[in-house]
């Protein structure tokens, strides 16, 4: 947990009720399908007004509104063909222009909001695409302000620019296959199975993938017992306050999320996570909680696996090349 201070409870009360707000005018001006992009919107503005990407502004006023639209072209793209191949190669062209774009800042794990965007809309139809549109784009237009303001003009040239893009896109190149390869092999699975929540799949992936597997393997044990956790959490608000004092939700929800402002180990945040996912797949998804659990708990597994196998097989050619260079 962070530090409590005064200063703190204040700060993350305003935080808190400014996030409200702002997710509350998203669904009330475009409906409820626009709740994620509100959430992530939220996020990037939060990162970037710390997150300096050494480009010129004019070029951030640009980028944030095309990626933002982009996770949800992509999806819809996706969502109406029918070809598992055609599919892969949009999905992997796609997400390495978020890479290439968001290169300088990928150690700050500044990819989280557009990629996890993409990756939720990825199984879920989207419905009012115009308006889901528009929502993102307003999304994308809200982080470039935050950018411009909270950072200083940057005059490069846009060759330089391009060079130091390419520069970085290929320090972070070990990182960036390794998750392409498990996004491409989770979108494989949950294009088979065809099923409400797949995108938990893909998310692991993104979530536990590092370039280190001994890292790989902490985050991995953690997420899962984490989800477990969070699920019995889950099951005792379903049971003790959603079934029998409905009027204490609304409440609750907000004392849970002023709570995870604090937080800051990757182990407790799972825990809270998973509850407020598990939340939103009852709420939006109308589906039975039971079936619910089963879904987080099994497809979780499923990407852990998937970033452990690659973390495993990756790590075994690094050895290898390296022992084979330094025999030669």
């Amino acid at each position: 947990m962070a530090k409590i201070t005064p200063k703190k409870l204040i700060g993350n009360a305003v935080l808190l009720a400014f996030i409200f707000l702002f997710v509350g005018l998203f669904l009330h001006f475009f409906g409820q399908g626009s709740v994620y992009i509100a959430a992530f919107g939220v996020t990037a503005f939060l990162m970037f007004m710390s997150i300096n990407l050494q480009i010129p502004r004019l070029w951030a006023i640009i980028l944030f509104p095309t990626l933002f639209p982009a996770a949800v072209i992509f999806p819809y793209i996706l969502n109406n063909s029918h070809s598992l191949i055609i599919n892969l190669i949009i999905l992997t062209i796609s997400m390495c222009l978020f890479f290439y774009f968001l290169s300088p800042s990928l150690s700050y794990q500044s990819y989280v909001p557009f990629v996890l965007l993409y990756a939720i809309n990825i199984n879920a139809p989207i419905e009012h695409f115009k308006m889901m549109l528009l929502a993102s784009f307003i999304g994308g237009l809200a982080t470039s302000i935050i950018y411009f303001i909270n950072h200083p003009k940057d005059d490069k040239p846009t060759k330089e620019v391009f060079q130091y893009l390419t520069l970085y896109f290929k320090q972070h190149t070990a990182f960036i296959i390794k998750v392409m390869i498990g996004i491409a092999c989770a979108y494989v699975i949950a294009f088979k199975l065809d099923y409400a929540k797949t995108a938990w799949i893909i998310l692991t992936v993104i979530s536990l993938t590092e370039v280190d597997l001994e890292d790989t393997k902490k985050k991995l044990w953690k997420r899962i017992v984490a989800t477990c956790i969070g699920i019995g959490f889950y099951t005792l608000f379903l049971v003790y306050i959603q079934q029998r004092h409905t009027y204490l939700v609304p409440l609750a929800v907000i004392i849970i999320s002023y709570i995870y402002t604090f937080v800051e180990d990757y182990f407790v945040k799972m825990i809270f996570i998973t509850f407020n996912a598990l939340n939103a797949a009852v709420a939006t998804m109308h589906l039975p909680a039971p079936e619910m659990f089963a879904s987080r708990i099994g497809f979780i597994f499923i990407g852990a696996i998937i970033s452990l196998i690659i973390g495993v097989i990756y790590h075994y050619l690094h050895v290898h090349n390296n022992k084979k260079n330094t025999s030669a």
